[in-house]
């Protein structure tokens, strides 16, 4: 199972870096980083927020809106 399966859909669930890697079973958040990074290149949208507390999300359902904010924000 990969990062994309534990998200929740909008920025108000974000789940922080350090939950998901204890979650996921990485050793580090860089490999958590690492493994986002993959499923985002296969194709998987997984936004992040960096506002506190911060943390991965999926978009909410129907809004692109979300969506090109945080690809402004790349």
């Amino acid at each position: 199972m990969g990062v994309y399966e534990n998200l929740l859909p909008g920025k108000e669930n974000a789940l922080t870096p350090e939950y998901l890697t204890v979650k996921c079973h990485f050793s580090s958040v860089r490999m958590l980083q690492k493994q986002i990074e993959m499923e985002r290149r296969s194709g998987k949208v997984i936004l992040s927020s960096a506002t506190r507390p911060g943390g991965y999300y999926l978009p909410a359902a129907g809004d692109t809106m979300e969506i090109r904010k945080f690809i402004r924000t790349l």
